[in-house]
Parts: C-alpha cells; structure tokens; sequence
C-alpha cells in the first residue's frame, strides 16, 4: 500500500513537471515565435549592455588622465615624499579607487555578456525543436485532405 502511494505520488510529480515544463515552452514560444525575434531580443539585450561598458571606458580614461595630471604634480615633490600635500595624497587615493570601481564594473558587465548568451543559448536550445514541431504542425495543417 505505500509502495502504490509512494509511487502514485512520484506519478503525480512527474506529471506537475512535464506540465510546468509545457507551460514554460508555451511562454518561450509565445515570447519568441521566430529565430528572427529571439535573435533581436539577444541582440537587444547585448547593446543595453555594451552601452554601459562604452560609458564605464569613457569613464576610465577621463580617470587616467586626471591621475596623469596628479602624478606629474607629484613629481614635484619626488625628492622629499613628506613634503606631499594631503589633499595630493587624498586625491590619489581617490583616483586609484575610483579606477578599481570602474575596473570591477567593466569586469562585472563582462559577465553579465556571458550570462546574457548563456540564457540566450539555453532558450535557443529548448526552442529549436518547438519551432520545427510548430512548422511542421503548421505545414501539415495546410495540405488539402
């Protein structure tokens, strides 16, 4: 008697699966009912992306040319360190971390590119055999009997 429950319950789940995974095909399918729009939807989703680390490279080398600036008035006091004002010192201090935040942001968007394809190569996957079912069911749906 627990055996048949135990294994109805199993039964049970594998159908709430492969219902939920119908489900999720269907709003796959709904949301990319052609290669054409899924591959402007990565597309898409790639430029918001490539904005952002345009925008984060601009940043950097207006930094480097303020940290330019700083190490050339540096310069002046190389031969006496314990002469740098703080304020130099300070602003050193906060180009090298300003630098590093731009740094982590640039390396961090890289990874959002990878997840990016990743997602976009997982759904690719799963909707390439949905879109040939689909074709064919459509195709068939049309020859006259």
């Amino acid at each position: 008697m627990a055996q048949r429950l135990e294994q109805r319950r199993n039964e049970q789940l594998q159908q709430q699966r492969v219902q939920e995974q119908r489900r999720r095909d269907a709003v796959l399918l709904a949301r990319y009912p052609e290669r054409a729009l899924h591959d402007a939807a990565r597309r898409e989703a790639l430029a918001q992306i490539e904005e952002m680390q345009a925008l984060a490279r601009k940043r950097l080398q207006e930094l480097d040319k303020e940290k330019l600036q700083l190490d050339q008035e540096l310069q002046f006091y190389q031969q006496d360190a314990s002469r740098v004002p703080a304020r130099l010192r300070s602003a050193l201090q906060d180009m090298e971390q300003a630098q590093q935040e731009q740094r982590a942001l640039l390396a961090a968007q890289a990874e959002e590119v990878q997840r990016i394809h990743k997602r976009f190569d997982v759904d690719l996957l799963r909707l390439q055999p949905l879109w040939k079912s689909q074709h064919l069911t459509t195709s068939t749906a049309e020859q006259p009997s």
